[in-house]
């Protein structure tokens, strides 16, 4: 299939593009850059819209990787690779948002750019030189982790992707907004609000349907428990059903004495014995005993976060991390919480952990993040999601 567009793009004169604005692309001709036939673009002009160029042999559902080079001068056919980025073109609308954000995030005040749009897989690279072909660096993220995927509920669907951020779609689009994975198998909600939750295999082979009782027709979001239970989450009544793995309800525990319908996020973990979820609305984590359905304030956040809300939780290594709208927070059992990352996008809605990474999906930007938690660094792991909702992982 090999080379589908390569675009150099020259600059014209002193404009630069900075986040927020957009190209004018004008061909102007065709020439060869370091042996690929290329199409070229002169002049630069704000908030104008190039998305028609980029029309060419895109086809729905294919996985595709950029290259942005910087070409060295003088007749060097090397170039430095300035930044790699992979999406799923789920719909004609969505990859000219991605292209437009990977531009717009330089200053273009280099003499020639180039932009090479590739299959992933199957890619004819012989139309390259070795020298212009990006290898991946033997890091912590890419060489010495074994191998995982990520399940992520979107609004297309449920799509997998794996640790080397290939991804295929493997369940149709259903109403709702959780996903957990329990025992190799992947449980969704059927519906925004209440519904009967969904079992599928990890290749998204439909197995079966729990059905949830009457009393929990408001819950947004669940948590599976490793023995099979379920904890039903209502942000509207403010209650926490927690149901067998037939659906019969088993108990109901009150997050707080005076429902308000603030309709607050919601997201879980299970930690030893005990159900730890964010939040009640008023910035509290709150933990349940598994045993008695006793509620109690793990932590209280109240005036010690900026942030608006709280929102996806998570736990690894006795650690938990919690997200806010574009910051991950760190804290264990005994020490307090600090600040871990902070990402250039607004809207996180899930985390997970593995090793010393977070993968964390922003919905408004249709991303998913890795992030280093000890240095705070992160980079798009994948994009063109499709409002992503929540993620989990299996390994």
């Amino acid at each position: 299939m090999g080379l589908m567009l390569c675009i150099v793009m020259r600059d014209a004169g002193s404009h630069a593009v900075t986040r927020g604005l957009v190209l004018k692309l004008t061909i102007s001709e065709l020439v060869d850059f370091a042996g690929i036939r290329c199409v070229l673009i002169t002049g630069y002009r704000p908030k104008s819209n190039y998305a028609g160029l980029f029309l060419i042999n895109i086809q729905i559902g294919v996985l595709y990787e950029i290259f942005l080079y910087k070409p060295q001068l003088g007749g060097s056919s090397q170039a430095k690779v300035l930044r790699t980025e992979r999406f799923l073109i789920i719909r004609k609308s969505s990859y000219p948002l991605v292209l437009r954000r990977l531009l717009a995030s330089y200053t273009l005040t280099y003499p020639l750019l180039v932009v090479c749009l590739l299959y992933l897989v199957a890619c004819n690279r012989s139309l390259l030189t070795p020298t212009m072909i990006p290898t991946a660096p033997v890091t912590a993220s890419s060489a010495d982790l074994s191998e995982f995927y990520l399940y992520v509920r979107t609004q297309s669907g449920v799509a997998k992707v794996s640790s080397t951020g290939s991804m295929q779609m493997i369940i149709d689009k259903t109403d709702g907004q959780a996903l957990e994975i329990l025992s190799n198998e992947v449980y969704l909600n059927d519906q925004t609000f209440g519904g009967d939750i969904l079992v599928y295999d990890l290749e998204g082979k439909y197995l079966r349907t729990i059905p949830t009782p009457p009393q929990a027709s408001e819950y947004l979001h669940f948590v599976t428990i490793p023995d099979g239970r379920i904890a039903l989450l209502d942000n509207v009544d403010d209650k926490i059903y927690f149901v067998d793995s037939s659906g019969n309800l088993l108990a109901t525990t009150i997050m707080i004495d005076n429902p308000d319908s603030a309709a607050q996020n919601l997201d879980g973990v299970i930690v030893d014995n005990r159900l730890i979820f964010s939040e009640d609305g008023y910035k509290h984590i709150l933990e349940i005993d598994l045993d008695t359905y006793g509620k109690s304030i793990f932590q209280d956040l109240t005036g010690l976060l900026p942030d608006t809300w709280l929102g996806a939780i998570t736990y690894m290594g006795g650690r938990y991390y919690l997200a806010t709208p574009d910051t991950i927070y760190g804290f264990s059992d005994n020490s307090a919480v600090v600040e871990v990352a902070k990402l250039p996008e607004n809207n996180i809605t899930g985390i997970v952990v593995l090793d010393n990474l977070a993968y964390v999906s922003v919905n408004f930007s249709g991303e998913i993040y890795e992030v280093n938690l000890s240095t705070g660094d992160s980079k798009v792991f994948v994009a063109g999601l499709d409002y992503p909702v929540d993620l989990e992982i299996s390994k």
